[in-house]
């Protein structure tokens, strides 16, 4: 048994090793085909994903840029759907609402910090007024 046992070692190391680099190749193969098979022959991609947000189990909505145009998708697990178009136009539009928005909101907050401030100024008064009264009597 000692004599064959070297045998079964040596044999198992070369099974092993050939295993090993067969594998590397099939895995460097499928790395290589996924990431030639998003580009076009100029090696770059034309449709790029700008932004996707989840709204729900298996639904999101993306916005895309295909060839320098915006894009509005809504995908779910059984289809896709174009939601629309996005303008240059429109989305300084859009930003401006936005800051106009946050201004507003930004205000507002401040306009309510500032009672609240002034409402724990006046029980401040209120409670001295109330110390100086008992301190007369």
């Amino acid at each position: 048994m000692n004599a064959s046992s070297p045998d079964l070692w040596i044999s198992s190391l070369k099974t092993l090793g050939m295993l090993s680099i067969v594998l590397s190749f099939v895995i460097l193969f499928f790395f290589l085909i996924k990431k030639l098979s998003h580009r076009n022959i100029y090696g770059q991609s034309e449709i790029k994903i700008i932004s996707s947000s989840y709204i729900g189990p298996r639904k999101q909505i993306i916005l895309i840029d295909v060839m320098n145009e915006k894009f509005v998708l809504g995908v779910t697990s059984e289809k896709i759907t174009c939601l629309g178009k996005i303008d240059n136009n429109n989305v300084c539009q859009y930003t401006e609402n936005q800051n106009n928005q946050e201004k507003t909101q930004n205000n507002f907050f401040e306009n309510l910090l500032n009672k609240t401030n002034k409402s724990k100024q006046i029980k401040n008064e209120l409670l001295l007024n109330k110390e100086n009264e008992k301190d007369n009597n």
